[in-house]
């Protein structure tokens, strides 16, 4: 082989090597300082006024204490466990929401999942942890109610939606689950995102993502995948709602959901470009975005009225728009 050769091959070889190395520093570094604590400044005072709320503190079984509010209502249908997204905002922000729910007949538990707010811990979890904190609030709930009847739904936002799927799937006693922009995988979430600024080259990390998860949370980081846990659902009602062009979590995440999940899943995919699927103006005050609170609402009555059982699906409308941050 001429010299010439030898050289330009090594050439070559030194800058795969340095192009790869960045890479996986870069998915190293992007997943550590998503999972760092956060931990909320001074707010507002909650509005509780004409709400039974509760502060509890829950153990999870990896002994962290964890934070909540119990919203209780006379007669509840359901209790709902609330789970937020990976940082913004805390668990108590969900109040409006709860107050949405006890107007229906409907309790809520506002979880703020570890390593957020009051809650212990030195890492999220990214929906993989998370799960052992929705198993102590399940414990909680049981504890709480004497004739261990009352049935139990999950209500995500993006991280929290991605823990829920995952935590259904190893919990029997979660009889319905919603989401609201949930991931499909964290390596997923990241390439999506960085497809729009590194275009096809955006896949070379995904191998070094699910590297540093499987590193850092162990076998777990392998069996709790949503778009695994999605499909062991059974019969349980699903309801996965999304803004078309989410900028934090693009729509591609709900169509390999949706591929994975059973036949019984309903889909609302909101003509909308924000992470929240409710109207940001609503956020606080949901019931002020009728579409929004009717689907939420609507869904777990159905599943209430037909005591436990799957909801029947509508027809999907979950095709891909030219817009849509990557194809499904």
């Amino acid at each position: 082989m001429p010299s010439w050769a030898i050289w330009t091959l090594a050439g070559a070889t030194l800058a795969a090597l340095v192009a790869i190395t960045g890479v996986a520093v870069l998915a190293s570094v992007l997943t550590r300082s998503m999972t760092r604590p956060v931990r909320f400044g001074p707010r507002p005072p909650l509005d509780t006024v004409g709400l039974d709320v509760a502060p509890v503190r829950l153990r999870s079984d990896d002994g962290l204490a964890l934070a909540a509010r119990h919203v209780r209502v006379p007669d509840r249908r359901a209790t709902v466990i609330v789970l937020s997204g990976i940082h913004e905002p805390p668990a108590a922000a969900w109040l409006g929401h709860a107050r949405l729910l006890a107007a229906h007949g409907y309790a809520s538990l506002l979880l703020e999942m570890r390593a957020h707010g009051e809650s212990d811990g030195d890492r999220i979890g990214l929906g993989v942890l998370e799960v052992r904190d929705v198993a102590a609030a399940v414990r909680h709930l049981r504890a709480d109610d004497a004739a261990g009847t009352t049935p139990i739904a999950l209500f995500g936002w993006s991280m929290g939606g991605a823990a829920a799927l995952n935590a259904a799937a190893r919990l029997p006693e979660v009889g319905a689950v919603i989401t609201s922009a949930a991931f499909s995988s964290w390596s997923d979430v990241v390439v999506d995102v960085a497809r729009g600024t590194l275009g096809p080259a955006a896949e070379s990390m995904r191998p070094f993502l699910d590297l540093h998860l499987r590193r850092a949370y162990g076998p777990e980081a392998r069996t709790l995948v949503p778009t695994r846990s999605i499909a062991e659902l059974g019969e349980r009602p699903l309801l996965l709602m999304h803004a078309r062009h989410d900028p934090g979590v693009p729509v591609a995440s709900l169509h390999r959901l949706v591929a994975a999940a059973p036949p019984q899943v309903q889909v609302w995919i909101r003509d909308a470009a924000d992470h929240e699927v409710v109207r940001p103006t609503a956020f606080e005050r949901p019931w002020e975005d009728p579409p929004y609170a009717e689907r939420i609402v609507g869904f777990l009555n159905a599943w209430t009225d037909a005591g436990g059982a799957s909801p029947a699906a509508p027809e999907r409308d979950v095709r891909p728009s030219p817009n849509d941050r990557s194809p499904a």
